[in-house]
């Protein structure tokens, strides 16, 4: 038995030895190979520069590998295969082993279109950016600039008086049935002509010569006024209290009738 021990501890070691020999050799770079097999066999390059579908990984040992699709096609400068090698296998490999590929005129225009597209897109945004900046900062110097009105429109200013006086005629008829008092239809015509009138010129006089958007209410007031008046003429009693309740009711009519339409109106324009 000691005889036979030292025999079989040789043979275990030389087992061991032939096993990590196989097992540690070098996987040597070749066409076809696949992307990590090469950074497994030659780690991370130095640097890589890729172009659509091919990669050239560059190492600081001088060796390049170039690759289509994720597949190594060329390899340069790569040091010679551990082992023993013919002189066959070392000229077909010489073969193979080629010069970096020189990048055609047409790959190279349309590489260079797309960097100017790109760099066209940038410039774009960023002018974007610059010009919202800017009118953000003329609005916090200056915040008193305004938009310009908009244009006066003929049509639809005498559509808009229109439509008072309908309003304000109807409201006129009902409020004079409501109360119970008689009133000429001509004398009725009268009083919404008058009241439309004055609260036109209300308004118009409020923008115009006091640059005021809105006159809150004034032209209701000043027009119910008038109206008072008006309606105290026209009737046939000619009664102080009846043109009261009846010019009340009817500012109380349009005022709520004229709100009505002009939500609807909005609504229908958005």
């Amino acid at each position: 038995m000691k005889k036979r021990l030292p025999h079989r501890t040789l043979v275990l070691m030389a087992a061991i030895f032939v096993f990590f020999s196989l097992v540690g050799s070098a996987e040597p770079i070749e066409p076809g190979m696949a992307r990590i097999h090469v950074l497994q066999e030659l780690g991370e390059p130095a640097s890589a520069m890729s172009r659509g579908s091919i990669e050239v990984l560059s190492y600081r040992s001088g060796a390049k590998i170039t690759l289509v699709d994720g597949l190594v096609t060329e390899a340069v400068g790569l040091p010679p295969p551990s082992g023993e090698e013919t002189a066959a296998e070392t000229e077909n490999s010489a073969v193979e082993i080629a010069a970096e590929p020189v990048v055609s005129a047409e790959e190279q225009a349309v590489i260079a279109a797309e960097e100017a597209a790109l760099a066209q897109q940038d410039a774009e945004q960023r002018a974007k950016f610059e010009q919202a900046l800017t009118d953000l900062e003329n609005r916090q110097l200056n915040p008193q600039v305004q938009l310009a009105p908009p244009k006066f429109n003929l049509a639809t200013f005498l559509a808009g008086l229109l439509i008072k006086t309908l309003i304000t005629l109807l409201a006129l008829k009902l409020t004079s049935k409501y109360w119970g008092y008689e009133i000429l239809w001509g004398g009725i015509v009268i009083a919404a002509v008058v009241d439309t009138i004055v609260r036109t010129a209300v308004s118009m006089g409020g923008k115009i010569l006091l640059g005021m958007p809105t006159v809150f209410y004034a032209d209701e007031a000043i027009s119910a006024i008038v109206m008072l008046m008006v309606v105290k003429k026209v009737s046939t009693s000619q009664s102080l209290n009846q043109a009261i309740q009846i010019t009340m009711t009817t500012k109380m009519f349009t005022i709520v009738a004229g709100s009505f339409i002009v939500t609807m109106l909005l609504q229908l324009i958005s």
